[in-house]
Order: structure tokens, then C-alpha cells, then sequence
């Protein structure tokens, strides 16, 4: 009968139980998406929704901001689309709230739209003559009637002395 010898594991892997006819324990890097931060386990922990690790971690990372992991285990984070944002560890992303833009993909935040623009999904566009808007919104707004913008306003501006304009108009007269 052979004597059985037992390996110590360290940090990041498990031990796997011998074959039949086999009398050494053996240790097994944990697999990507999993860790273990005990010595000597037999099982490697499975990293929560929103963390990710590369085989044989003693932990999980969060994934950055701009990135997502929605399954528990993953071994790796993606980068949420055009439009949406999302914190360290989120396990999704989030879209933009009104008025603010993420362009690119893997934001970890969303910008505001400036005055004189609106925000269409990924990008902040300049408002028509004839109308304007304060920082982050949605839409642009008809100048009232005696006022008149150029392209990108922020502000209408008010007819001069004896001249008038129809409202949304971008001149006087």
C-alpha cells in the first residue's frame, strides 16, 4: 500500500484529488473567472456579476468604468456602447441621461451637451437658426415671436428698434 502524499496549494489554484492508482494530490491554476483565497482548497469561488479575473487570481477586479460584466464567473469585461456609461463594478451599463452624450464606446461617463446644442443618442448637435437651448437638452426651442438666432444659440436676441420677427425666425424685419 503506497503512503499518500498530500500538495500544498497556494493562493489562486486548487487541489485536485488523484486518479485511481495515483498518490499525489495535484494543484490546478483556478480557471479565468474564478478565484480562490484560501490555501488548500478544493474549489475555486466564482467571481460575481460586475468583477472578472484572469486564471489562478486570489480575487476578482471590478471591471473599470466604461466596461460591464452581466454574468456571474466572467473571465473578461465589455465596453458598453455608444450612449451608455457605466461605474467600476457595474454589472451593466447605463443609458445617458437626457441632455448628456457618451460618443464613444467604453464611456466611463457621459458629458453634457453644451447651450446652443441638443443631444441626438451620441452626439450633441448645434440647434437651427431660430432656435436655442441651455446646456444639456434634449431638444432646441422656438425663438418667441419680436426675437431671432443664429445657428447654435444659446439665447434669442431681441429685434432691434422698429423691426419684428415671426416666431423661430433667424432674422429680423
Amino acid at each position: 500500500d503506497l503512503d499518500f502524499v498530500k500538495s500544498h496549494c497556494a493562493y489562486g489554484e486548487r487541489l485536485v484529488r488523484p486518479a485511481e492508482g495515483i498518490n499525489k494530490e495535484v494543484c490546478e491554476k483556478c480557471k479565468a473567472g474564478t478565484y480562490n483565497d484560501k490555501m488548500d482548497a478544493t474549489t475555486c469561488k466564482s467571481c460575481t456579476v460586475g468583477y472578472y479575473s484572469l486564471s489562478g487570481q486570489i480575487n476578482c477586479y471590478p471591471c473599470p468604468a466604461g466596461q460591464y460584466a452581466k454574468n456571474a464567473g466572467s473571465s473578461s469585461c465589455k465596453q458598453c456602447d455608444p450612449g451608455f456609461y457605466s461605474e467600476s463594478g457595474w454589472p451593466t451599463c447605463k443609458r445617458c441621461p437626457a441632455g448628456t452624450i457618451a460618443p464613444s464606446k467604453g464611456a466611463p461617463k457621459c458629458n453634457p451637451c453644451p447651450a446652443g446644442t441638443f443631444e441626438l443618442v451620441t452626439e450633441c448637435v448645434k440647434c437651427d437658426p431660430g432656435t436655442y437651448s441651455g446646456a444639456k437638452s434634449r431638444f432646441c426651442n422656438l425663438c418667441p415671436a419680436g426675437t431671432y438666432s443664429k445657428a447654435g444659440a444659446s439665447i434669442c436676441t431681441k429685434c432691434p428698434a422698429g423691426k419684428t420677427s415671426k416666431q423661430g425666425s433667424a432674422t429680423c424685419s
